[in-house]
C-alpha cells in the first residue's frame, strides 16, 4: 500500500503515508499536489483577476484550517498541500510583483507568511519571519531599478554572488541535495557513534564532524545524480514536449 500511494503520489493527501521514509517525499507530493492544482488556479486567475483569485484561494486554504481541524492536524509534515498553499502562493505574487514592478503585490506575497501564523501547526515564529524576509530579499533582487540608482548599486554585489559558478553550481545540485542528505547523514551518524567516540564530544563538535563527513559525500552523489539522472531527463523532457514540424 505505501508503494502504491508512492507511484500515484496520494501519499501526500493521507495521514499515515505522508511522512514515513527516510527521504523527503512529503514535500515532493506537495509539488505534485500543485502542479495537479495549477490549471485550474490559472483558469480562476483568467476568471477573477490575479490577486482576488490567488488571496481568495489562501484564505480558503486557511478556513479549512478550522473547519476540518482533525484532518490538518493529523499530518506529521505539512504533505498536504492545503496547509503549505500560501507559500505557493506568495511565490506567484511576487512573481508578478516584480512583472508589474508592484509594491502592492509584494504585500500581497507577504500575506503568505501572514497565513502561516493562523494556520499554526507547529509553526515557528523564526521560519515565519524568514519566509517574510526571503520574499522581502527577493523581491529587493528581482527588482528593475533604474541603472544610476542607489538601488542598483547595493544589488549588483548580492547579484554578483547568486550568479557565480558556485552559486549556480550549488542550485543545480540543490534538489539532488535534498533528496540525498538523510540517505546520508543518518548513517554517517550511527557509524560515528558506533566507531569513534563522537558522543562524548560538545554539541559543536559533533555538529562540525558530522558535517565534514556527511557535506562531501553527499554533494558528490548530488552531481553525478545532477549530470547522469537530472540533466538527461530534462532533455528528454524539453524533447518530448517540443512542437512537432508541421507536415
Amino acid at each position: 500500500m505505501n508503494v502504491l500511494t508512492h507511484l500515484s503520489f496520494l501519499f501526500g493527501v493521507l495521514p499515515a503515508y505522508g511522512f514515513n521514509t527516510t527521504l523527503p517525499d512529503w514535500s515532493i507530493g506537495l509539488e505534485m499536489q500543485f502542479y495537479l492544482l495549477f490549471p485550474f488556479m490559472m483558469l480562476a486567475v483568467m476568471r477573477f483577476g490575479y490577486a482576488t483569485a490567488l488571496l481568495s484561494m489562501m484564505a480558503l486554504s486557511c478556513a479549512g484550517r478550522y473547519l476540518l481541524p482533525d484532518y490538518y492536524e493529523a499530518f506529521e509534515m505539512p504533505s498536504m498541500i492545503l496547509i503549505k498553499l500560501n507559500m505557493f502562493i506568495s511565490g506567484m505574487l511576487l512573481a508578478e510583483a516584480v512583472r508589474r514592478k508592484s509594491l502592492l503585490y509584494v504585500l500581497f506575497a507577504l500575506a503568505g507568511p501572514a497565513v502561516s501564523v493562523l494556520i499554526g501547526l507547529g509553526a515557528i515564529k523564526l521560519q515565519v519571519m524568514l519566509e517574510a524576509f526571503m520574499i522581502i530579499g527577493m523581491a529587493a533582487v528581482l527588482w528593475q531599478y533604474q541603472e544610476s540608482s542607489l538601488m542598483a548599486k547595493l544589488i549588483r554585489i548580492p547579484r554578483k554572488v547568486l550568479n557565480n559558478r558556485l552559486s549556480t553550481w550549488l542550485g543545480d545540485v540543490s534538489f539532488s541535495v535534498y533528496l540525498l542528505h538523510l540517505l546520508i547523514v543518518i548513517p554517517a551518524i550511527a557509524l560515528l557513534l558506533n566507531q569513534t567516540d563522537i558522543e562524548y564530544q560538545n554539541d559543536l563538535t559533533r555538529f562540525l564532524i558530522v558535517c565534514a563527513v556527511s557535506i562531501p559525500v553527499t554533494y558528490a552523489l548530488a552531481s553525478l545524480l545532477f549530470n547522469c539522472v537530472e540533466k538527461p531527463g530534462i532533455k528528454l523532457g524539453k524533447k518530448f514536449l517540443a512542437p512537432r514540424p508541421a507536415r
